[in-house]
């Protein structure tokens, strides 16, 4: 009988329950931007600690840490290479160092120390660690919550290869980014599809950002922003519609809402793609399930859902689920077309 090699229960919880120090390593080594000053190639963690004005024997105990879980590599004691991972920590438009630092910021981690109380009586987390609903709040103070909007625009980055890779947008003539901030997912559908026109419409403060998305990837004439609210109907006729971790932040009756301001501006027979996590059934790993969390933690209302979920929220808003698409990614893309 092979002996058994599996580390004991006590051990794994340990793991477990200190997780968040590693989430914190990594937070602290994207908001010094560690990933970017080690550049190509070898360096010493002394001399990246005189370039980010660090200490230096601090900055080598955390670059040790790191690189035993897979970021960063020491090839000889106080010296550093990249790896695939701290690669995606270093600037640019599919960095998730934005992620990283808005995942470790203190507003974020309070709203996780507040889960136990939101779990009791519902609400938020962030609300009750802060006072104010965590979008509001991002509204009052612009500086501290520019990590979040570089979380989701480098998060966008990657979902939208990861949905230009999967789904067949061939034959569309319009598509209508639905919430969809700078425009960033809708201009690198329509890099792919050169026929294709595209939209995007969110909040006239948010949407202002998108033609500089358009000019930079090279759609301007093919690309419009519209002002507007995903809980007014959409004023865009057109033949598809895209949503991207959209409803996964509103309740089921919020959810509603949008779905019903998409289909009352949408024809009939436009499809809908809803761009979401999927909670998997059964006991194994599931990511999603920790991000449904989150949105308790952060939004109260907001949760992840099963594809039962997404199809019962399909019915009641005059669409009818053709197709789930995986893609390499943490999301899927649900299909629907309007009845």
């Amino acid at each position: 009988m092979e002996p058994n090699h599996a580390p004991p229960p006590p051990a794994v919880l340990m793991q477990l329950i200190t997780g968040r120090w590693i989430s914190q390593a990594i937070s602290a080594a994207a908001e010094l931007k560690l990933a970017d000053v080690l550049g190509e190639g070898e360096k010493s963690a002394t001399s990246i600690a005189k370039e980010t004005g660090t200490d230096g024997d601090n900055t080598y105990r955390l670059m040790r840490a790191l690189a035993s879980v897979g970021i960063f590599f020491e090839t000889q004691p106080g010296t550093f290479r990249q790896t695939e991972m701290s690669l995606l920590l270093r600037s640019g438009p599919t960095s998730l160092s934005g992620m990283a630092r808005f995942i470790g910021m203190s507003e974020a981690v309070n709203a996780w120390v507040e889960l136990p109380n939101a779990i009791k009586s519902g609400g938020s987390g962030f609300e009750r660690a802060h006072g104010l609903k965590a979008f509001d709040w991002m509204v009052k103070h612009p500086d501290r919550a520019q990590p979040f909007h570089e979380a989701m625009s480098g998060f966008s980055a990657q979902v939208g290869a990861a949905v230009s890779a999967t789904v067949d947008f061939t034959g569309i003539d319009h598509l209508v980014d639905v919430g969809g901030g700078h425009g960033l997912l809708v201009s690198m559908l329509l890099q792919k599809y050169e026929a294709m026109k595209g939209s995007v419409i969110d909040l006239p403060s948010v949407v202002d950002g998108a033609p500089a998305m358009f000019k930079k990837l090279g759609v301007e004439a093919r690309a419009t922003a519209v002002p507007g609210s995903f809980f007014e109907p959409v004023t865009v006729k057109a033949d598809a519609y895209i949503l991207k971790s959209i409803l996964h932040d509103w309740s089921d009756a919020d959810s509603v809402r949008i779905l019903k301001s998409v289909a009352e501006g949408a024809k009939p027979g436009a499809r809908l793609f809803i761009v979401e996590g999927l909670v998997q059934p059964g006991n194994a790993p599931d990511f999603i399930k920790f991000l449904d969390l989150e949105m308790i933690a952060i939004t109260g209302g907001g949760r992840e859902r099963t594809e039962a979920e997404f199809v019962n929220l399909f019915n009641k808003t005059g669409f009818r689920h053709i197709k789930t698409h995986p893609t390499p990614s943490p999301l899927v893309v649900l299909e629907a077309i309007k009845q």
